[in-house]
C-alpha cells in the first residue's frame, strides 16, 4: 500500500525514503559578543527588495565532549590519520553520489592526497581546509562541512573571528557591488564596486573561492550565487572562506573601489567586523532587515488582481508563526480578493522542510501531480558498526534500512514500495486551490527541496517559471536523510546525504532552465528595481 506523500516523493523522488523531521535540532552556544536583541518586527519586505537567502538551520549537538581549541594550536598526525579511516569509511560505504560526478580513481587519488597532508600536525583551520579540499571534489550539493553544525569550539575558532568585511554585496558578471553598509566609512555604499581587497583584484577572490563552495556537479552558477553576502545567516561562504586563504592584517582591509553612480574610483581602509556585530549594525540601519526567520515570509495584493507570495526559507521549524496558517490565509484572500495572478518568489531560498511543497502542490495543484522521472538509490542497507559512536541521524530508522530495500542489478539499493518515476499521484479536493495564472520566480539559489519544487512546477504546469538558471542538478541531487559525522579528534562534522536521485533518461550536468530568463542588471539594482518582478508585471500588462 502506497502511504508516502507527495512531499517525499519531491525529495526523495518517489522511493519511500523517511520524510525530514521537523524537530528542532539544538542550537550550539553562542560566542560572548552578542548583540543587543532586537525587537521583532513584522515588516514587509519591498517588493523593490534585493531577494534574501535562506535562513539558518540552528545546528546539531554536538556527541563528543566540545573542548575550546586554541588558534594555533594543532592535531598530532596519529590522530588526524585515525579518524581519516573514519572518514574514508563513512564516506565509501554511505555516500549514494561519491562517484555521481567524480570517476572513483579520481576520488581514491583524493584520498591518498588527504592521508599525505595528514603526516604532519595541523591546526583546526588547516584541518578544516583539508577536509573542505576533499569534499569539493565530490560535487555535491548536500556534502560539506556544515557551518551550522560544527561544535562551538570550532565555530569560536573558525567562524566567529573578527575578520570579516563590513558590508554585504552582490555578485554581478563576477563583480562585487556593495548592497548594506556596515562600516564606520559613509562612502562605501550603494552604488559602489569593490575593486580589489588588499590588492587583490575581486575577480581573482572569487575564483579561488567558488571551486569550495557545495553545489551539485558542473553548476557553478550556484557556487557563484553561494558565495553573496546577505547579511541574513549566522554563516556565510564567503565570510568562512575569505579569511581562511586572504587573511587581513591588523584587523583592517584596504579597499579599491569606484562610485557607479559618479565614476569616481577611490582607495580607503575599513576595519575588519565580526559576523555578530555586523548582523547586529545591519540590524539597526535599515528597519526592513530580517529580525527573525518569519521575515522571510510575505504576503501582499498588488494594482490588477495580482498577489505576491515571498518564501524566502523552508526551515519553517524555527518560524515562530503557524507557517501553515499563514498560507491557508493567504490562499483564502486571494480567493475573496478574486486574484487572477499569483506571484511565487523562491529565489535564493534553498531548501528546508518539503513539507512546505506539498501546501503548494496542495493549493495549486489540479486532479493529480506527475512525480518526477527519478529513482531514489542508497548504497547501504545498515549502518557500519564501526561507525556508529560517530554518526548521528535525524531519523533513527535510516541507520537500517534492510527491510526496506532491495539491491539491483546497478549495485544500488531501492525502497520497495513508494511511487513510480513519473507516476500520476491523485490530488485531495481543495475548496480554496487557486485557479488563476501563476509564476515563480527563481534563482542559482535554489537547490535541494526548491530545484525540486521549481521542477515539478514545470513539469506539471502549475507555474511559469521566471528568472535565472536553478541550482540543483539535473543528474540528480543528492538528500533526504543525512547522516552527521562527527570527528572525534578535530571535532568537524561533515554532512552525508544517504539518498541520492537518479535519472532514467540521460540528463544534461546543470540546473532547470525557466520558462522566461530574466537576469537582474546592475542599474536596477542601485535603483532599487526588482528586475525579475518587473518583469512579471510587464507580462501580466501585456495580456
Amino acid at each position: 500500500m502506497k502511504k508516502l506523500l507527495v512531499l517525499v516523493v519531491l525529495l526523495c523522488a518517489a522511493v519511500g525514503c523517511a520524510e525530514e523531521t521537523s524537530v528542532t535540532p539544538t542550537a550550539t552556544a553562542q560566542p560572548t559578543e552578542l548583540p543587543a536583541t532586537p525587537t521583532p518586527q513584522e515588516t514587509a519586505v519591498p517588493l523593490t527588495a534585493t531577494p534574501l537567502p535562506t535562513a539558518t538551520v540552528a545546528s546539531i549537538s554536538s556527541i563528543f565532549i566540545d573542548q575550546p581549541v586554541q588558534i594555533g594550536d594543532t592535531i598530532p598526525s596519529e590522530l588526524l590519520l585515525a579518524e581519516l579511516e573514519i572518514f574514508k569509511e563513512a564516506l565509501e560505504s554511505l555516500h549514494p553520489s561519491l562517484y555521481r560526478h567524480t570517476e572513483k580513481e579520481t576520488i581514491d587519488q583524493h584520498f591518498a592526497q588527504l592521508e599525505v597532508t595528514f603526516q604532519e600536525d595541523l591546526t583546526l583551520s588547516e584541518v578544516f581546509m583539508a577536509y573542505a579540499t576533499f569534499l569539493a571534489q565530490i560535487k555535491d550539493g548536500h556534502t560539506y562541512t556544515n557551518f551550522f553544525n560544527q561544535p562551538p569550539s570550532v565555530q569560536q575558532t573558525l567562524f566567529h573571528q573578527a575578520n570579516k568585511l563590513p558590508f554585504t554585496f552582490r555578485i554581478f558578471d563576477n563583480r562585487m557591488l556593495i548592497a548594506q553598509n556596515a562600516s564606520t566609512v559613509p562612502i562605501l555604499t550603494l552604488g559602489v564596486e569593490v575593486l580589489s581587497i588588499d590588492g587583490v583584484p575581486v575577480g581573482e577572490i572569487f575564483d579561488t573561492l567558488r571551486p569550495y563552495v557545495k553545489a551539485d556537479g558542473a553548476n557553478d552558477n550556484k557556487r557563484t550565487h553561494d558565495l553573496q553576502i546577505f547579511g541574513v545567516e549566522a554563516f556565510e561562504w564567503f565570510d568562512v572562506l575569505h579569511p581562511l586563504f586572504f587573511p587581513p592584517e591588523n584587523e583592517e582591509f584596504i579597499i579599491e573601489a569606484v562610485d557607479l553612480v559618479t565614476g569616481e574610483t577611490f582607495t580607503t581602509n575599513v576595519r575588519t567586523t565580526s559576523i555578530i556585530r555586523r548582523t547586529a549594525t545591519l540590524s539597526r540601519n535599515d528597519e526592513t532587515f530580517p529580525n527573525r526567520l518569519d521575515d522571510l515570509w510575505q504576503y501582499q495584493l498588488l494594482d490588477g488582481n495580482i498577489a505576491y507570495l515571498k518564501l524566502g526559507t523552508f526551515t519553517v521549524w524555527n518560524f515562530q508563526m503557524d507557517w501553515e496558517q499563514f498560507l491557508a490565509d493567504a490562499f483564502i484572500n486571494m480567493k475573496e480578493q478574486g486574484v487572477e495572478h499569483l506571484i511565487i518568489d523562491i529565489r535564493s531560498n534553498e531548501g528546508g522542510l518539503d513539507a512546505v511543497i506539498e501546501q503548494l502542490i496542495f493549493y495549486l495543484g489540479k486532479d493529480t501531480y506527475q512525480v518526477n522521472g527519478y529513482e531514489g538509490r542508497t548504497i547501504y542497507q545498515t549502518f557500519p558498526e564501526s561507525l556508529n559512536p560517530y554518526l548521528d541521524t535525524f531519523d533513527r530508522s535510516a541507520r537500517d534500512l534492510s527491510a526496506s530495500v532491495s539491491l539491483g542489478d546497478n549495485g544500488f539499493y531501492t525502497f520497495n514500495e513508494g511511487f513510480e518515476p513519473n507516476e500520476r499521484v491523485p490530488l485531495p479536493d481543495n475548496p480554496n486551490r487557486f485557479m488563476g495564472e501563476t509564476y515563480l520566480l527563481v534563482n542559482a539559489g535554489n537547490s535541494s527541496a526548491t530545484f525540486l519544487m521549481a521542477q515539478g512546477f514545470q513539469t506539471n504546469n502549475l507555474a511559469t517559471l521566471v528568472g535565472q538558471e536553478t541550482g540543483g542538478n539535473l543528474m540528480g541531487t543528492s538528500g533526504g536523510q543525512f547522516a552527521f559525522l562527527r570527528l572525534p579528534h578535530s571535532k568537524i562534522e561533515i554532512d552525508i546525504p544517504l539518498l541520492g536521485n537518479y535519472p532514467l533518461t540521460l540528463q544534461p550536468d546543470s540546473g532547470l532552465t525557466p520558462d522566461v530568463g530574466i537576469v537582474p542588471t546592475v542599474e536596477d539594482f542601485i535603483e532599487g528595481v526588482d528586475t525579475e518582478l518587473k518583469a512579471v508585471l510587464s507580462m501580466i500588462e501585456d495580456q
